[in-house]
């Protein structure tokens, strides 16, 4: 009698630690469907190698900006500084070349965009380089892009107009030359 009575509770605990078991499993389950819909929804990443020609300048603040081609509204734009520890004036080492930047973006990106990436002049914020590609990103997934940062010519303001030449001077009294006018050459004696 009592080893049918052990073997009834032995019975009941399997079959209770299978409910349990089952339940866990459809828990699971469920778990994983959660997580995978959540998936659907995580951001894009594009990787971003940047390479500088030989007569770039050196860059310690650069600025990457990301256009939707889809939607041109649809921009994100960084800045970004290097970290290498420079000298005495707060002013650290410039970026090391070829240089890999993860960008994390939104979904919505998704399809081709136009990534613009520029070396700043550290005083001044003018650029002093640019490289621009094209990609596509594919939404919840990697994009792999590459890019040439070049020298920009330096900027400069609009020269004025030249300058109007004067008139000769008028021949004086006995044949010697007159008076230098504006912007002009001597007069000739007569």
């Amino acid at each position: 009698m009592d080893l049918d009575r052990r073997r009834h509770s032995a019975d009941r605990r399997l079959q209770w630690a299978g409910t349990l078991a089952r339940r866990a499993g459809v828990g699971i389950a469920f778990a994983t469907l959660l997580v995978e819909g959540a998936c659907s929804k995580t951001p894009s990443t594009l990787f971003m190698t940047i390479t500088a020609d030989d007569d770039t300048p050196p860059i310690a603040d650069m600025r990457t900006t990301i256009t939707s081609l889809v939607d041109p509204g649809l921009v994100s734009s960084n800045q970004r500084r290097s970290l290498a520890v420079g000298d005495a004036s707060d002013r650290p080492l410039p970026f090391q070349f070829p240089l890999y930047i993860p960008l994390t973006l939104d979904t919505a990106f998704a399809g081709d965009v136009t990534l613009t990436v520029e070396g700043l002049d550290w005083d001044t914020q003018s650029v002093i380089a640019r490289g621009t590609t094209t990609a596509t990103v594919i939404a919840s997934q990697q994009t792999d892009a590459a890019l040439t940062l070049t020298a920009t010519p330096p900027a400069t303001g609009a020269g004025g107009a030249a300058g109007a030449t004067g008139a000769g001077g008028m021949a004086g009294s006995d044949g010697a030359g007159g008076a230098l006018g504006l912007a002009g050459a001597a007069g000739t004696g007569g």
